[in-house]
């Protein structure tokens, strides 16, 4: 009878170090979106969390192509934003860039409230559209230099 009890304290001390564990994890994520998005495969781990919140977010084929990875990067920084473009008062943000002969690319971000903006993704605020431009560039740059 001793036997028993033992194993089902080890049980329960093996699920209780896996919710332990759990927590911590939860714990340890950063609040702030910028923080948690440090590598794309931090994205596509966030935008896994959004389509099982939303089911009307697309599911994407793979290999993704270079503008289903900025599409995604999209999604995820604006979180549920979409520009509403017959609001001529809400401005639209976009990282834009500029080839230098130093050092490849900078980055800017430009704004708009038309629909004449022309962009792969438009962002809900300055910061989004810079910190994609800026820590994404990666993503950008095979557009940029117009590879296939």
């Amino acid at each position: 009878m001793q036997q028993i009890k033992k194993e089902e304290a080890l049980k329960q001390i093996d699920q209780l170090k896996s919710e332990i564990s759990k927590l911590e994890k939860i714990i340890q994520t950063p609040e702030n979106l910028f923080d948690r998005l440090k590598t794309f495969q931090h994205v596509l781990t966030e935008y896994d969390n959004m389509r099982r919140e939303d089911n009307r977010l697309k599911q994407y084929n793979y290999p993704l192509s270079k503008y289903d990875r900025i599409e995604i990067l999209g999604i995820v920084l604006n979180q549920g934003w979409k520009p509403n473009w017959n609001n001529d008062n809400e401005r639209k943000y976009y990282p834009y860039f500029i080839q230098n002969k130093t050092n490849g690319w900078s980055v800017d971000v430009g704004c708009d409230s038309s629909d004449s903006v022309c962009s792969v993704v438009l962002y809900k605020d300055e910061d989004a559209a810079r910190f994609a431009g800026t820590k994404f560039i990666d993503l950008y740059i095979p557009i940029l230099n117009q590879e296939q």
